[in-house]
């Protein structure tokens, strides 16, 4: 029998997506955004099918090239079905175009992200899409569940989205980096989301499932209006 994930900051990623795989009806959609090898993909892709019996689309984004390849190989390793997803090179931004990306150790680092400044260290040209381009190139409608870990991008792209995300997006579970938090706060809680988690960067928090140490934040937010 599988082992119950570790009890650790990303604790409320799984309670989010385990609670969104058990609200869905018919089908389950999940995006994940900043996808690194695509573990949270397998992970949502799994639970739909194989917990709930449901009809699956996973959609996930990584601009690494090294890491978009672990991807692949990720998917082909799980015999997901190709037709049970849709996997995208590139950055999620504030508008469609291209970006500099910061590169290097991939095999050991995962933080890598859009170079905003001038910074030491190697960085490519990516492609970079909106969370609205990404859902109408990958034919998406409604999306049970996004899941976004871009290194300090939220706090651009959540802003940007928030149409899109009103519209088309039951639940968003958000790693919160730099000073980040407060913007993606404010703007969901300004168009009327309700937040289920909230935990800061950098803290030890008491929480309903005993204390954790968070590296990154979390926060997790409902749409009533889907």
């Amino acid at each position: 029998m599988p082992s119950l994930p570790g009890f650790d900051d990303e604790y409320f990623d799984w309670v989010a997506l385990v609670e969104s795989v058990a609200a869905a009806r018919d089908r389950f959609v999940f995006v994940e955004l900043g996808a690194g090898f695509g573990r949270w993909l397998i992970r949502a892709l799994k639970l739909a099918t194989e917990w709930r019996g449901l009809t699956s689309l996973g959609v996930a984004v990584e601009a690494e090239p090294q890491h978009f390849a672990f991807m692949q190989q990720h998917l082909c390793d799980n015999a997901v079905p190709g037709e049970s997803v849709r996997i995208v090179q590139a950055a999620i931004d504030a508008r469609d175009g291209v970006v500099p990306f910061a590169t290097g150790r991939p095999s050991d680092w995962y933080g890598q992200s859009i170079a905003r400044k001038p910074r030491e260290g190697p960085t490519i040209d990516v492609p970079a899409l909106t969370l609205e381009t990404l859902l109408a190139q990958t034919a998406v409608d409604i999306v049970d569940l996004v899941h976004m870990d871009v290194q300090k991008a939220e706090a651009v792209i959540v802003p940007a989205s928030r149409e899109t995300l009103r519209a088309r997006v039951r639940r968003v579970c958000i790693g919160i980096h730099g000073k980040a938090g407060a913007i993606v706060r404010d703007t969901l809680a300004a168009d009327g989301w309700r937040c289920e988690v909230d935990y800061p960067r950098k803290s030890t928090c008491d929480t309903p499932y005993g204390s954790i140490t968070f590296g990154d934040g979390v926060q997790v937010w409902r749409n009533p209006g889907l």
